[in-house]
C-alpha cells in the first residue's frame, strides 16, 4: 500500500478508532424500523429515514479519514500557521514572502501565502492525496462503485430530462473524486443527513400476498440476484450540475478499502446487519445474518456477494 505519511502509528489508530465508530453505528442503525419508519417528504423532496441519516453519518465518517491518509504534515489551522514562530512554519511562509515583489497588493499577498498553505494542510489536497495514495488497484475498486450519467435536457415540449450514459467530458476519475470530497463537505457545510445504502422499504415486500411475512423479520440491507449477476439493492443518488452520480455499496467499499490501508483484517461476515435476497426468478429471502449471507448465495444462486479481491495482499 502506497500510503507516504508521518506518524503512520498514531495516524492508523485514529482511523482504526473511526472506522470502529462507524461499524458501530452501522450495526446500530440495523435495527431501526424499516418502511413504517419513513416520514414525510422535507422541504429537499427526500422522503427521510433515520436509518439514511445514520448512513451519512457512516459516509462522512468513513470519508475522513481519506483526509488523515493524505496528510503530509500535521494540521495547523491557517491563522496559527501565519502567526507561529515554530522554524518550520517560518520558512514555509519565508519562501513564499521571498518570490514576492515589494510592492505587491496586500490582498495578492495574502490569497498567495493561502494557496502556499492549503497545498501543505488544506482539506481538499489531503483528500485528493489520501484517495490518490491509494494502490491502483484499491483505488480502480473505490471509483468503480461510483457511476456518472450527463442530464440531457428535455425537448422543449417536455418536461422530462433523459440521461445519457457514458458521455462525460472531464475525465470520469476526476468528477468521481469530486463527488466523493463534496459527499464529505455537504455533511460539514450543509448538513445534510441524507444518503440511501439500505431499503427499508423493502421490509414490507410480499405482506400483502403472504401475511405471514409480516410477522417475521425483516431486513433493509438487500441484494439483487440475476443471471450470474448480484448487485446492492439500493443506491444513492445525487445530481449535481449536469451530472448524476449513483454509488452502490459505498460503505462496505470504504470500510474494506481503509481498513486494507492500515493493515487491519476486515470481513464482511463479521458485520452484525441482515440483508434480504430478491432474485430475477421471484425467489426471495427476507432476512439472512451477513455471517451467513454467502453460504446462502452459493447454495441457491451459485454467487457470492462483492468483495475486494486485494485484502492484506490476497
Amino acid at each position: 500500500m502506497a500510503v507516504n505519511h508521518q506518524n503512520n502509528h498514531e495516524s492508523f489508530t485514529l482511523i482504526s478508532n473511526r472506522l470502529q465508530l462507524a461499524k458501530n453505528l452501522l450495526e446500530e442503525s440495523d435495527k431501526l424500523p424499516g418502511a413504517e419508519a419513513y416520514r414525510d417528504f422535507g422541504h429537499d423532496s427526500i422522503l427521510h429515514h433515520e436509518r439514511h441519516e445514520r448512513e451519512s453519518v457512516v459516509i462522512y465518517l468513513l470519508l475522513t479519514c481519506l483526509d488523515l491518509l493524505g496528510q503530509t504534515e500535521k494540521h495547523i489551522s491557517f491563522s496559527n500557521w501565519l502567526n507561529s514562530k515554530k522554524e518550520e512554519y517560518v520558512s514555509q511562509r519565508d519562501s513564499v514572502l521571498c518570490t514576492l515583489g515589494p510592492c505587491i497588493d496586500p490582498i495578492e499577498a495574502s490569497n498567495t501565502l493561502l494557496n502556499a498553505y492549503n497545498k501543505i494542510y488544506g482539506v481538499s489536497n489531503s483528500f485528493y492525496r489520501g484517495i490518490n495514495n491509494l494502490s491502483k488497484e484499491a483505488r480502480s475498486y473505490l471509483l468503480s462503485s461510483i457511476q456518472i450519467s450527463k442530464i440531457i435536457p428535455a425537448p422543449e415540449d417536455s418536461k422530462k430530462e433523459f440521461r445519457e450514459e457514458n458521455d462525460v467530458i472531464e475525465t470520469q476519475d476526476l468528477l468521481k473524486m469530486k463527488y466523493l470530497f463534496s459527499l464529505r463537505n455537504s455533511f460539514t457545510h450543509s448538513l445534510a443527513q441524507h444518503h440511501t445504502s439500505s431499503a427499508p422499504m423493502m421490509s414490507i415486500l410480499g405482506n400483502e400476498t403472504n401475511p405471514e411475512l409480516a410477522n417475521k423479520p425483516r431486513a433493509s440491507w438487500g441484494f439483487f440476484v440475476g443471471e450470474g449477476i448480484i448487485a446492492p439493492w439500493s443506491s444513492n443518488r445525487q445530481r449535481q450540475g449536469k451530472f448524476l452520480y449513483s454509488s452502490n455499496n459505498l460503505i462496505i467499499v470504504l470500510l474494506e478499502l481503509l481498513y486494507n490501508a492500515i493493515g487491519e483484517e476486515f470481513n464482511q461476515d463479521d458485520l452484525n446487519i441482515n440483508f434480504f435476497i430478491f432474485s430475477s426468478q421471484g425467489v426471495f429471502f427476507p432476512s439472512i445474518p451477513s455471517k451467513d449471507l454467502d453460504t446462502v448465495l452459493k447454495l441457491n444462486f451459485g454467487i457470492t456477494r462483492p468483495r475486494w479481491k486485494n485484502q492484506n495482499g490476497n
